[in-house]
């Protein structure tokens, strides 16, 4: 089947305004930005965990949902599905490498093959800080979340010492949180990210020494509880952990 020939010129693109400075404002509190997001959001997120749906990416647009009305774009946050944390290049790649958006020089789109070593957190949580046409791109990383759907949340958490996958998973986040580091160097340490499995989320912090390598990071993993526990002394909801993590960084 022949499709037609398109003619497409430069001069015809219409670059949108440049976007003004943030102006700082008085930043609201979890409480009031929990009270912004939809209830329909809220809603199908909690059908989606409570009725444990099968595949962790069939959560995605639910998630997706919620976290853009907590981290509002015109606050600059923005939310990455699959960002790839990519190994910072080896000496002697020039001039293939290229530079990511939230720090390092990578092997460039020049070199065959498949890119060894990419890591994929299912969601990063950013700020996006506008740059002109040729400058670099820069994002900072306030947070990762990742998710999974297993067959049995509370019997893994229960079980000592912990089952494979749910083992598996919280080394992955460590992973993610490590990469961060060697790529990013003016991450905020110490670096908090979610594991979201199942109903269950549990935040891990990344700490680093002083003198120390950033591949050997110390962390430090709370107590998990249920995404959408009933909030009270030593229990919070998920939802309210990323209120503030929106309410403080409103102004960054």
């Amino acid at each position: 089947m022949a499709h037609p020939v398109a003619h497409l010129s430069r001069d015809d693109i219409q670059t949108p305004p440049y976007p003004p400075p943030l102006v700082a404002q008085p930043a609201p509190t979890p409480a009031i930005i929990l009270a912004s997001v939809p209830q329909t959001a809220v809603w199908n997120l909690f059908r989606a965990l409570e009725e444990q749906t099968h595949f962790e990416t069939t959560t995605y647009g639910y998630w997706t949902s919620v976290l853009t009305s907590i981290l509002p774009a015109n606050r600059r946050f923005q939310i990455e599905p699959q960002y790839a944390l990519r190994r910072s290049a080896p000496q002697g790649h020039q001039p293939s490498n290229s530079q990511s958006s939230i720090g390092g020089e990578h092997r460039g789109r020049e070199v065959e093959g498949r890119e060894p070593g990419l890591l994929l957190p299912d969601f990063m949580v950013t700020k996006a800080i506008p740059m002109v046409l040729g400058a670099a791109r820069r994002k900072d990383v306030l947070s990762i979340i990742e998710i999974k759907t297993p067959f049995n949340d509370v019997g893994d958490f229960s079980r000592n010492p912990s089952p494979l996958d749910l083992a598996e998973a919280r080394e992955q986040l460590e992973n993610y949180v490590t990469r961060i580091a060697e790529i990013q160097g003016h991450a905020t340490f110490p670096f908090v990210a979610y594991l979201v499995y199942g109903r269950i989320y549990q935040s891990v912090t990344g700490t680093q020494q002083p003198g120390q390598p950033v591949n050997l990071l110390q962390f430090v993993w709370d107590q998990a509880d249920w995404v959408f526990v009933t909030p009270s002394p030593g229990h919070t909801p998920f939802l309210d952990k990323l209120a503030r993590v929106s309410s403080d960084n409103w102004n960054l």
